[in-house]
């Protein structure tokens, strides 16, 4: 009997690995990217920059080295919570989830990585498994 319980639940736990995605495996679509960068330039741009690149004091940088800084092992759905939470700073809370979603596929296309088929969902059951990482080499 416990050597049934241990096979299912390491089952289980393999089928749950083979389920989930990778940063990697284009979890946005290139019109979601367009969504969100129309959104990115009339509710981010200001404090953000129009290249993402942050003010250096209040606003941090959405590209590049200073992203992965705050942002690399994290999940994107804590990068999307974020900034639903916090933004914009003055309301924050008053952007959807929907749009933020939009904004962050955005945000990662110009960290360079792949977009998929399909839209990143903000309700999407594995968003939490897909990690921010490092760019390959």
């Amino acid at each position: 009997m416990k050597k049934t319980i241990w096979f299912l639940a390491l089952a289980s736990a393999a089928l749950a690995a083979a389920n989930s995605r990778s940063i990697w495996d284009g979890v946005y679509s290139p019109a979601q990217v367009e969504r969100g960068k129309k959104a990115y330039e009339a509710q981010c741009g200001d404090c953000h920059g129009d290249n993402l690149q942050g003010d250096g004091k209040k606003s941090p940088a959405l590209k590049g080295e200073p992203f992965l800084k705050d942002w690399k092992s994290k999940s994107v759905h804590r990068f999307i919570d974020a900034t639903w939470r916090t933004m914009p700073p003055d309301d924050p809370r008053t952007l959807t989830r929907e749009l933020c979603t939009d904004v962050a596929a955005y945000v990662l296309s110009q960290n360079g990585y792949p977009a998929g088929k399909s839209d990143l969902k903000a309700d999407a059951p594995d968003l939490r498994q897909i990690i921010i990482e490092p760019p390959r080499k």
